[in-house]
This record gives structure tokens, sequence and C-alpha cells, in this order.
């Protein structure tokens, strides 16, 4: 249904409000047929992005292109991107296949073939049984899935999606997020995706790009966030707390963790290492467990250690602690950052 294989660019992407600076030179490349996840806090500027790509606001500087072609000239209805935003905004007095087809009538596509493409739309989404239902007759998940359709039915070559699953339940949150990871997928569709929600960046993106303060502070597969943090606040971000003082000095790193060698240069560091990569052993470095929280799929533990610093580590949930343990962790899951 789509035209897949569109490369993104975004080149020192810049927008401000009322003397705000919400984006400030933003670049990124969007890789063709990949789902890119725009994640970030509120205010970070990833909706302002959106918008800029779709056409629906204007960029102070910088350039947008689609295969190397800049589309600011381009009005937002003669892009070929669709969007997806928080709420379905659909058209309660129109059935869901009209709702579906109405940006075809607009582009007066014959009915014939508008006819095909609804029923396609639908089969897509898992709704064509539904087409002659009214907006107020079905879910809130069978709402955004007829947004969606509604979307790829233009057969766009750029599918933006903003925050579509924030409305929903948890429940139907996964079963519309599973579905549209899988046609995504499956049409090669090139696709930005906000959310700020970091599991589910992780769970449906081929590339995340982190947006901190209007900028892109990393971008990459969703594994380098966590084994390779380009900076504390990435590391911060995807819930790395623990971070333990250490210093390079002769090609080896010293810290409470102990010492292994490192091709870092010498100097003072930070060093990050991530709660679930800190196991408890029968023996290793000794600790004192200060807290235990059972949060259902595994014990939150902090722990002391003889230096007085202080871990988090993740233990299973059927165990019983006791006051003093023994740790173990691998220097290979650990980041040296810049202090």
């Amino acid at each position: 249904m789509t035209a897949p294989g569109t490369t993104v660019e975004l080149r020192g992407l810049t927008k401000s409000y009322d003397g705000t600076q919400v984006v400030a030179d933003l670049n990124l490349v969007v890789r063709p047929g990949s789902l890119t996840a725009l994640l970030g806090p509120s205010g970070c500027g990833k909706t302002t992005t959106l918008k800029v790509v779709a056409g629906l606001l204007d960029a102070d500087a910088g350039d947008v292109l689609f295969d190397g072609r800049s589309v600011l000239s381009l009005r937002a209805e003669q892009r070929p991107v669709a969007m997806v935003f928080q709420k379905p905004l659909l058209f309660p007095h129109l059935s869901l296949g009209d709702n579906v087809g109405f940006g075809l009538r607009m582009r007066k596509v014959p009915k014939k073939e508008r006819v095909e493409r609804v029923e396609r739309a639908l089969e897509l989404v898992r709704l064509q049984d539904l087409a002659s239902r009214r907006v107020g007759e079905v879910s809130g998940g069978q709402e955004q899935r007829v947004a969606l359709a509604r979307a790829l039915v233009t057969e766009p070559s750029v599918l933006l999606l903003d925050e579509p699953f924030s409305a929903l339940d948890a429940s139907l949150r996964g079963e519309v997020r599973d579905l549209v990871r899988g046609l995504q997928q499956e049409l090669g569709v090139t696709t930005l995706f906000v959310t700020h929600d970091q599991e589910e960046a992780v769970a449906m993106s081929d590339d995340i790009a982190l947006l901190l303060e209007g900028k892109v502070e990393q971008s990459g597969p969703p594994r380098d966030f966590y084994a390779a943090p380009a900076s504390m606040k990435v590391a911060r971000f995807f819930g790395g707390r623990n971070e333990l003082t250490a210093i390079v000095r002769e090609g080896t790193v010293h810290s409470a963790l102990g010492q292994w060698a490192t091709s870092r240069p010498d100097g003072d560091a930070v060093l990050t290492v991530r709660p679930e990569a800190v196991v408890l052993a029968s023996e290793g470095l000794p600790a004192t467990v200060l807290e235990a929280r059972f949060l259902g799929t595994h014990v939150a533990v902090t722990v002391e250690l003889a230096d007085g610093s202080r871990l988090q580590l993740h233990a299973p949930p059927s165990v019983t602690l006791p006051s003093h343990v023994h740790l173990s962790v691998d220097p290979a899951a650990t980041t040296l950052l810049e202090r």
C-alpha cells in the first residue's frame, strides 16, 4: 500500500515559541523503512519536530529532506506524509469506512479504487467487519486503529505517530502497539514515532533518538543506550542509577568495584553500571543490604559497599536476602564516562 524506503533527514532544525527555543539545531537521519522513536521528557521538542516534518509548523531554521530533497517548500497536503495523533480525531457522523476513505474522497480518487483501498486498510487493522459502524459504537482501541487505517490508506512515504497509545489503557496499548509495529514492518514505511515512554521506545523501534532540551543527545539502536550511553544524561534517562567515582591510571580502572584494564586515557571518571548487571554471588565484593523492595518481576535491592558507595541491583523475586551479601559485576557491563 505504501511507497517504502524513504530516507528522512533533519538538518539543523530550529524552532522557537514566543522567544523560547524548543528545538535547537536538531540533526537526525531516519533510515529508509525503519521505525525511529523520538524519545524524551515533556517539553523537549518531540511533537514540534514531528509537526515540522509534517508541514504543520514552519521551522525557524534548518531543513527537512526526503530522499535528499527538501520538502520545506511543500504545504502539508503536498507532502507524502500521514500523521496519527494522540486522539483519533474521527468524524462522529461518519461510519468507520467513510472515516478511513475521507482523505481519498478529498483527493477525488475514483469510487471503485477508493472502496478497494478502504477495504484493504481496514483488513490491515483487523476491522474489516466493522466498516459500517459509527465511531461511538466501537472501543477506544478500535478508534485508534481506524485512525491508523486512515493514515495508511493514503499510501504515505513517511508515517508520523504522535504518542498514539497514550490515551489507551495498558492492555489495549500493548495490543495496538504490537499491531502498529507489525504493520510497519510488513509495509516497510519509514516511521517517526513520538513517545516519552522508554520501554515503549525500546520495544517498538529500530532506532531511538533521545531528545533533551531540543537536541539529539544520542541516536542509534536501542541496545546502545544500555550498553554504551553517550553521557550521564543518557545513562540516567535509561535507568542507570548506579554512579561510582573512578580513576584511570596507566591503563587501569580503579573503583569500589575493583580494578581492570581499559583503553581510556588517564584521569577522573564516573563508572556507571546498570542494576541488572550487578549479580548476587557466593563470594566476591562484600556489601550490606540497606533496602529490598518487591516489585513483582524482581526485588529492587539497595546495598552499601565498604567505602560507603551505594548500588542498586535487581534480585530474583523469590530470593531471601541476608543482611550481608557478596556481589559480582562484569567489567564489560560497566561504562566509563567523563566526570
